[in-house]
């Protein structure tokens, strides 16, 4: 089963304002908090976000899984990489990570079909390659866009329910 994470669309930006979770996002539109272990909000007004009944716009990222990717030359000398096991055809995202399961370096995120990912891969390999010319750990993903319901269940705890 791959992990999927969603964010509030409306609050993407560096800093990640809510646990990339439905519940997380939920929890964030009532609270203006990251979590419950927040005594702050992170936002300046303390204010709901949103409404019951409203509305609102998720993006999410789906993992699918780690690759290690392999570097040769074709005969002209150019970089060629390739991936193990191959890349899925809807992988839109790929990042390398700090080290196995860890998290990912935000500056190397790319798409993983971009006419100059060999280049990009080279830019991005630094201290990271081994003896065999191989990347471990890189993370493959695909992005979606999602509408969701925001309510309020019996016990006033904050729900997002995504519609079809």
């Amino acid at each position: 089963m791959s992990d999927v994470y969603f964010y509030l669309s409306e609050f993407m930006d560096e800093v990640l304002v809510h646990e990339p979770t439905l519940d997380g996002a939920a929890y964030f539109l009532l609270t203006g908090k990251y979590n419950a272990a927040d005594t702050e909000p992170d936002d300046d007004s303390g204010a709901p976000h949103a409404q019951p009944g409203d509305t609102v716009a998720l993006s999410s990222l789906t993992l699918l899984g780690d690759r290690v990717a392999t570097r040769q030359e074709d005969a002209d000398g150019q970089p060629v990489w390739t991936f193990d096991p191959p890349l899925p055809p809807d992988a839109d995202f790929l990042a390398l990570r700090y080290g196995p399961g860890m998290s990912w370096d935000g500056d190397t995120i790319s798409d993983p079909f971009a006419t100059d990912i060999h280049h990009l891969l080279d830019e991005m390999a630094g201290d990271c390659l081994d003896g065999d010319g191989r990347i471990a750990d890189i993370a493959i993903g695909r992005h979606g866009a999602h509408r969701a319901v925001y309510e309020l269940d019996v016990d006033g705890v904050p729900v997002l329910t995504l519609l079809p």
